[in-house]
C-alpha cells in the first residue's frame, strides 16, 4: 500500500499577528514567554501570580490588536519539574467540558483554590478572546473501583486548557506523549477539539508533534483546521532523511494550520537541521460510512411547516456531529425526512427550495448565509457538512422555474417540482443533486429528464438514486455499469411488502447483484412498514442493517471496502461496525407492513447446491425454470 506522506513545518513565533481584513481569516497570537521566578527562593504561589500577572498584561495587549486566539506555552505559568507530591498541591481539578457547563470567572468563590483556572477564564471574558493554557490537571479517583488508580488516589496529566470569549471552558486535552515526565500519568489516547466562528481548532502538546497521534487522526478524522500547540521545546540534532525515500514521496503540507510556541530558555542542542516528515498510512482501501434511520419529528396538524423543518434539521446537526466524532466521511439522511411531503402542490412549492445546480457554477451556502435566508435546509445542510468536514447527502425537495413561452414541457404554475437527493462535501459547497426519475404515487413532482448523477471523493466515485428507483434498470444499472460507480447512496422512505419486497431484502440483494456498496438510510415509521436501513458491500452481504423490531431512531456506523471486489480489505477482515441509538426518538407502534401476500395453497421447491433448473408442480400444474446468472 502507498503511503502518502504528510509535512509538518514547525514555526518558532513570539507574538505573531495576522492581518485580516475579510471572513475567510482569522488574527491568532502566540506569546513566547521567559518565566518569571526563583524556585530556589520564592514560594510557588509568587511564581504563580508573577506569570499569570504577565499573561494578563499580554492577553490586554492581544485584544488591543485585535486577537482572536491567543496561545501560551507549555509550562509558562510554572515549571513542574517537582516531586509528583508537589506537583499535586500545583495541579488544579480542572474542569470536564465534557460533563458541563463550566465558567470560572462567573463563579469566583467556587475557584478560589484553583487559581489559574480561574484567571485565564477571567483574562479570556473580560478580553473577548479564545485562549489556550497549560498547566497541570489533578484528577482523583478510587483504587477500590479503579484498578488503574496510582497508589497515591489521583492522576496527574500535562493539559491544555481552552476557554472561550465568555470565560466557558471549552476543552481540555491531556498530553499523550510525555518526555520524561515521571511525575504524570499517560492518560488513554484523547483526541480533542473545539469548534469556532474561524474554524476547528485541535490541541496538542510538545512532544506529541513527532508521533502519529493525536495529530494526525485530528485533521484526517476530525477536520481539524487549525492545531493549537504549547510547547517547551529542547532543540537537537535532527536525523537525516533516508536518502531513498525522498524520489519515492509526493512531498504535501498538511492542511491544518500550527499555533505554536515555547518558553524562552537556553538549551543544550543544535538548531533543527530536517524537516520532521510523518507517514500518513491509513487504510486507505476502505473507508467509514454512516446512515441515519430517522422517525420524523413534529405534528403536521398542529405544528407550523417551519417548526417542523426546525425540529428535524436540528436532530441532523445533533446526528453529524456525533458522526464526526466517530471518524465518519459519508453521511446519508433519509427520504423526506426534513418534512413529510405529502402535501398538495401548492403547498409544495412553498416547502420546497430552489437548490443551486453544481453543473451551473461553484455553490458553498454555508458561506453566504444572506443568499441563503430563505432556503434554510439547503443553508443548513451545508453548515452540517463544512463544520464537521463531512461529505453529507440529504434529501428535500427542489423547485426549479420555467417559462411558459420558451418551454413547452413547463408546468401550468410556472415551476417543477422534484424528489432531490443533494450531495455535500466537506467544505460545504453543493457537489451534486438528482431529480428521482420513479415516482411512487408522488402526483405533486415531476417526471424528470434521465439523469445519471455521480461526483468523486477520496473514497471512490459516488452515485445517487432514490427508494423506488431500486426497482428499476435505471438509473442504477448504468450508473454501475457505464459510469463507474462504486458506491451507490440511497435515501429511502420504504412501505414493506412481505414476504419478498422488505426494504433490507431489497437492499441486500441489488447490492449483491450488482457488487458495488450501497448505503441506505430509511425512516423509522413502524407502523406504515418503514424500518430498513442498512450498510452494504456487494457480494459481501450486510455489513450492518437495521431490524423491524427497532424503536429507536439509530446511527448505523460501518467500515467498508472503497471497491466492493477487493476480497482483501483489511475493514473486510477486521470488521468495524457500531449502532447509535437516540434514546428520545422513540416509536413503540407495532410494525405493520404495507401489504402481506397470502401464499397459502402455493407450492414452493427450494434450490439445493449449484442447481440450476427446478420443476414445481401444484394441483397438477407443473413449472420448469431455468436459472442463468448474469455476471456484472
Amino acid at each position: 500500500m502507498f503511503c502518502r506522506p504528510f509535512h509538518l513545518i514547525l514555526l518558532s513565533l513570539a507574538i505573531s499577528f495576522l492581518n485580516c481584513e475579510n471572513e475567510d481569516c482569522f488574527r491568532a497570537a502566540v506569546f513566547q514567554h521567559l518565566p518569571l521566578g526563583n524556585l530556589t527562593s520564592e514560594e510557588i504561589p509568587v511564581i504563580v501570580k508573577r506569570n499569570l500577572d504577565v499573561f494578563e498584561r499580554i492577553a490586554s495587549i492581544a485584544a488591543k490588536e485585535g486577537v482572536q486566539m491567543l496561545v501560551y506555552p507549555e509550562d509558562a505559568i510554572i515549571n513542574t519539574r517537582y516531586p509528583r507530591s508537589v506537583m499535586a498541591t500545583i495541579a488544579e481539578r480542572i474542569p470536564d467540558p465534557l460533563t458541563g457547563t463550566h465558567n470560572p470567572c462567573d463563579n469566583p468563590l467556587e475557584y478560589e483554590d484553583r487559581v489559574k483556572t480561574y484567571r485565564l477564564s477571567c483574562f479570556a471574558k473580560h478580553n473577548n478572546l479564545y485562549i489556550v493554557g497549560h498547566y497541570g490537571d489533578r484528577v482523583d479517583c478510587h483504587r477500590s473501583t479503579d484498578v488503574n488508580c496510582p497508589a497515591d488516589g489521583y492522576n496527574l496529566y500535562n493539559t491544555d486548557v481552552a476557554f472561550g470569549p465568555d470565560g466557558q471552558v471549552l476543552a481540555k486535552y491531556h498530553k499523550m506523549q510525555l518526555f520524561h515526565e515521571y511525575h504524570y500519568n499517560v492518560p488513554k489516547d484523547e483526541f480533542i477539539y473545539f469548534d469556532t466562528p474561524f474554524g476547528r481548532m485541535g490541541l496538542f502538546v510538545c512532544f506529541d508533534i513527532l508521533f502519529r497521534n493525536p495529530g494526525t487522526d485530528l485533521v484526517n478524522k476530525y477536520g481539524v483546521q487549525t492545531m493549537i500547540y504549547p510547547l517547551w521545546w529542547f532543540e537537537l540534532e535532527a536525523p537525516p532523511q533516508p536518502p531513498d525515500l525522498a524520489p519515492e514521496v509526493e512531498r504535501e503540507v498538511a492542511d491544518a494550520p500550527l499555533l505554536s510556541n515555547g518558553n524562552r530558555r537556553h538549551s543544550i542542542g543544535r538548531p533543527l537541521r530536517a524537516l520532521w516528515i510523518f507517514l500518513n498510512c491509513e487504510n486507505e482501501d476502505c473507508f467509514r460510512a454512516a446512515v441515519f434511520q430517522h422517525l420524523p419529528l413534529g405534528n403536521l396538524t398542529s405544528e407550523e411547516i417551519p417548526v417542523i423543518v426546525k425540529r428535524n434539521l436540528d436532530v441532523f446537526e445533533r446526528i453529524a456531529s456525533i458522526a464526526a466524532k466517530e471518524g465518519v466521511q459519508m453521511l446519508v439522511y433519509p427520504e423526506d425526512a426534513i418534512i413529510n411531503t405529502r402535501y398538495p402542490r401548492s403547498v409544495m412549492a412553498a416547502i420546497a427550495e430552489r437548490i443551486p445546480d453544481p453543473l451551473t457554477g461553484t455553490h458553498i451556502p454555508c458561506d453566504n448565509p444572506s443568499e441563503y435566508e430563505d432556503r434554510v435546509k439547503t443553508y443548513r445542510l451545508s453548515c452540517f457538512a463544512k463544520h464537521n468536514n463531512l461529505y453529507i447527502v440529504g434529501h428535500y425537495g427542489d423547485r426549479v422555474d420555467c417559462d411558459r413561452s420558451t418551454d413547452v414541457n413547463c408546468p401550468a404554475d410556472g415551476y417543477n417540482l422534484y424528489n432531490t437527493d443533494v450531495a455535500f462535501g466537506p467544505d460545504g459547497q453543493v457537489l451534486a443533486k438528482y431529480h428521482k426519475m420513479q415516482l411512487f404515487h408522488e402526483y405533486h413532482y415531476n417526471v424528470p429528464k434521465d439523469e445519471f448523477i455521480h461526483f468523486d471523493t477520496p473514497f471512490g466515485r459516488m452515485g445517487l438514486f432514490v427508494c423506488f428507483d431500486i426497482l428499476f434498470r435505471n438509473p442504477g444499472t448504468d450508473l454501475v455499469n457505464k459510469y463507474g460507480v462504486q458506491t451507490m447512496i440511497y435515501p429511502l422512505w420504504w412501505f414493506d411488502e412481505l414476504p419478498f419486497k422488505s426494504a433490507n431484502q431489497v437492499q441486500q440483494s441489488w447490492a449483491y447483484t450488482y457488487r458495488v456498496n450501497l448505503l441506505a438510510s430509511d425512516m423509522h415509521s413502524p407502523q406504515s412498514g418503514s424500518s430498513g436501513s442498512g450498510i452494504y458491500s456487494g457480494e459481501n452481504g450486510a455489513i450492518i442493517d437495521s431490524n423491524i423490531m427497532d424503536q429507536k431512531a439509530v446511527l448505523l456506523i460501518a467500515d467498508i471496502p472503497i471497491d466492493s471486489k477487493n476480497t482483501g480489505a483489511k475493514c473486510l477482515t477486521n470488521r468495524y461496525t457500531k449502532r447509535i441509538e437516540m434514546d428520545d426518538i422513540v416509536d413503540t407502534s407495532e410494525y405493520r407492513p404495507l401489504k402481506y401476500t397470502d401464499w397459502k395453497g402455493s407450492a414452493f421447491y427450494k434450490l439445493k447446491g449449484q442447481s440450476n433448473s427446478a420443476e414445481v408442480c401444484n394441483n397438477g400444474f407443473c413449472c420448469q425454470l431455468v436459472i442463468c446468472r448474469l455476471l456484472l
